[in-house]
């Protein structure tokens, strides 16, 4: 038996995205025992981690506003009963 494996990574990126992914392939030759060929073809096609991202252009910066802490009183708290 003969196999061949090829192995691609891909990696693509544009101007608002990107794109990732890693594709095997896996061909196999196999033989009866006297030579002859009882299969050629494919064994596996795959494609593992395809990931891709688009982003929007000109993504306005977002602010996120934190209220300001309680002013502590003049008063001080009352001593707590037993």
């Amino acid at each position: 038996m003969a196999l061949t494996i090829d192995v691609a990574r891909i990696a693509e990126t544009w101007e608002h995205g990107a794109h990732a992914a890693i594709e095997v392939q896996v061909h196999a030759v196999m033989r009866d025992a006297s030579g002859a060929t009882v299969f050629d073809g494919e064994l596996m096609d795959v494609t593992a981690g395809d990931v891709r991202v688009e982003c929007e252009a000109e993504t306005p910066p977002t602010t996120t506003e934190t209220p300001e802490p309680p002013t502590s009183s003049s008063e001080s708290p009352e001593p707590p009963t037993p």
